[in-house]
């Protein structure tokens, strides 16, 4: 089984070139055809108990899909990684999947240089990821921060000129 797309643009310079979000689209589109989408949840948790989910679908994990869902799933890792970030990587709903994730995330994995940044080097912990039965998939539980307060025209005016009048020549 393979995803094809005839993107409508071809980057002249790069005529290999595939927006992920194309690819995206179309292994879900296919996913949902199937008739057979096992549902998933990716679960990011992070420092003081924070977690993010994200819910998608899959194939079946077996067969000549198992490489395409190893691809889509590890994408959405770590664009979530990079996007909301985190320690622990929860796979809920495929075991087997979450064990193939697991040797990508690892020190001597494809994404060793992730691993080591997300966990070690900004979380103090190695990466793990692991795997839970769909039902027990942690919930989100993500927390509002303020920024700024500076909303008014002279508040925003003197943030905004603080960082370029100290700015070396």
């Amino acid at each position: 089984m393979e995803i094809r797309i005839n993107p409508q643009f071809i980057p002249e310079l790069d005529p290999g070139f595939l927006p992920s979000v194309l690819w995206n689209r179309e292994y879900r589109k296919q996913v949902a055809a199937s008739g057979k989408a096992v549902k998933i949840i990716i679960a990011l948790t992070r420092s003081i108990g924070t977690v993010s989910t994200f819910e998608t679908e899959i194939f079946p994990h077996e067969g000549e899909c198992k490489a395409l869902n190893v691809k889509y799933v590890e994408r959405m890792v770590k664009s979530l990684l990079w996007t909301k970030g985190g320690y622990k990587i929860t796979i809920a709903g495929c075991a087997e999947l979450a064990k193939d994730i697991s040797e990508i995330y690892s020190p001597a994995g494809a994404r060793a240089f992730d691993y080591d940044i997300m966990g070690v080097k900004i979380y103090g912990r190695p990466m793990e990821v692991i795997s839970c039965a769909l039902e027990e998939a942690p919930a989100s539980n993500e927390i509002s921060v303020k920024l700024g307060g500076n909303m008014d025209a002279a508040g925003l005016v003197s943030t905004l000129a603080v960082p370029i009048a100290n700015a070396p020549p």
